[in-house]
């Protein structure tokens, strides 16, 4: 392996790899450049998340195949199909995901935070627990239910649900979002008592993530 990385051949075609690299996750004409690696970063330098983030082929091939994972599923493919702008900019969508995951994980803690803070102008709201019919039967299977609504308008812009009906449920909720509900319009929706359904209008408490 030394005398590999010695060779001169193979130094140059791992400098022009990273060139197309760098190239391709930075957008030259808005001034972008690679993160430096900052030793005040959110993440102590030898942790996990530095070796995995920095290993551009383990990035790949795991970050395809977590989308043709979403891919599988019909409602998180709609979802994105009607509400992202993916089809118009495919690649600054990927620029600023990896730029997203380099900042945050990389960068000095100032700018890692002020990047998180911009995704932040979403509320979550979220409940995980177990449905009656897995109470009464003595099933310990359960259930997680959450929606992503818009800070600033209160629309709903998302609901995930993992767990039994979940897709007939989350077509319904589909039908709302489209009609562009809100939080509130789920707040004054009547609770339909017992079901799992009911927990998606009885979310009451933002979600917060631990420090």
């Amino acid at each position: 392996m030394k005398n590999l990385a010695k060779n001169p051949l193979s130094s140059a075609l791992r400098r022009t790899l990273v060139t197309r690299v760098q190239a391709v996750f930075n957008d030259r004409e808005r001034g972008e450049t690679p993160v430096t690696r900052s030793a005040d970063a959110l993440y102590d330098p030898n942790s996990v998340i530095w070796r995995v983030h920095g290993d551009v082929t383990t990035m790949m091939i795991g970050g395809v195949t977590a989308l043709l994972l979403q891919m599988l599923h019909p409602a998180a493919l709609a979802g994105v199909w009607d509400h992202s702008s993916f089809r118009n900019d495919m690649l600054g969508r990927l620029r600023r995901t990896a730029r997203f995951i380099a900042v945050t994980t990389y960068a000095e803690r100032p700018l890692a935070l002020a990047a998180i803070e911009k995704v932040g102008t979403v509320d979550i709201y979220k409940t995980r627990f177990k449905p009656m019919r897995n109470v009464l039967a003595g099933r310990d299977e359960r259930m997680l239910m959450k929606l992503v609504v818009d800070a600033g308008t209160g629309r709903v812009l998302g609901c995930h649900i993992l767990g039994p009906d979940a897709a007939e449920i989350v077509q319904m909720a589909a039908i709302t979002m489209k009609m562009g509900a809100t939080k509130s319009d789920f707040d004054r929706t009547m609770a339909l008592h017992p079901s799992a359904a009911e927990e998606l209008v009885t979310l009451r408490d933002k979600w917060v993530p631990p420090l």
